[in-house]
Parts: C-alpha cells; structure tokens; sequence
C-alpha cells in the first residue's frame, strides 16, 4: 500500500508501547505492553504512518522496537510534530468547555497510578 501522503498518528512510548510506572532512570525501558505490536502491525496493515514521541534516546528506543520485532516507525522524536491524532497514557481531551476541562484535570489519573493526581488541588 502507498504510504506516501498518509496521515501520521502518533504514538507515545512509555505507558503506551512500553510500561510505565514511573521513572525509573533514564536506562529503564519496560517490556512491551500486550497487544501493542499487534497495535501498530494494524496501522500499517491498513496504511497509516506511525511517529513514536518520547523523552527517551531515540537510538535506544529504536533498539528496544528491533528487540521485541516491532514495526518500524516513520520516526522517533521528543518533538510534536504535526498530526491528526496523539495517543498517550496521560492526556485530557479537550472538548471546548473548561469547565468540564477542569473537572477533568481534577479527576485525572492514568491507569498505572493508584490515585488521581490533581484530586487535592481542587
């Protein structure tokens, strides 16, 4: 399939691809989480790009993806680059009402951590 003008969704590493529960040194990369590969094999199957974004050295990100035989990504960055869709393990969707935004920021939490993390600033 011609991938030449696709669109790119980006995707995090730690949380997402990897797992996460917290820093852990900047050496640490956490085995992949289930149905990850299988995640990104999709995206290429159906012809979409794929940039993976991390704090992570991307030398070292691209050795863990050769070591677990992952696809390949389109790139690996720490910069945001432009794209229809983000996916990451620590994001609130906003919707055009802060309100609700703020309602979310108060009851944000991700699913590796036990408790929400903005809970007692509100």
């Amino acid at each position: 399939m011609n991938k030449k003008n696709n669109p790119t969704v980006c995707v995090d590493f730690d949380g997402v691809l990897a797992k996460y529960e917290g820093f852990q040194g900047e050496d640490h990369y956490g085995e992949p989480i289930q149905g990850a590969k299988e995640f990104l094999e999709k995206l290429n199957f159906v012809g979409l790009d794929f940039v993976i974004f991390t704090s992570h050295n991307p030398e070292e990100v691209k050795k863990w993806f050769k070591k677990y035989a992952f696809p390949e990504p389109k790139e690996i960055t720490n910069k945001k680059i432009p794209a229809p869709v983000y996916i990451d393990d620590r994001v609130i969707k906003f919707e055009g009402n802060f309100s609700k935004l703020l309602s979310d920021l108060k009851n944000f939490n991700v699913y590796w951590k036990s408790k929400k993390i903005f809970e007692k600033y509100f």
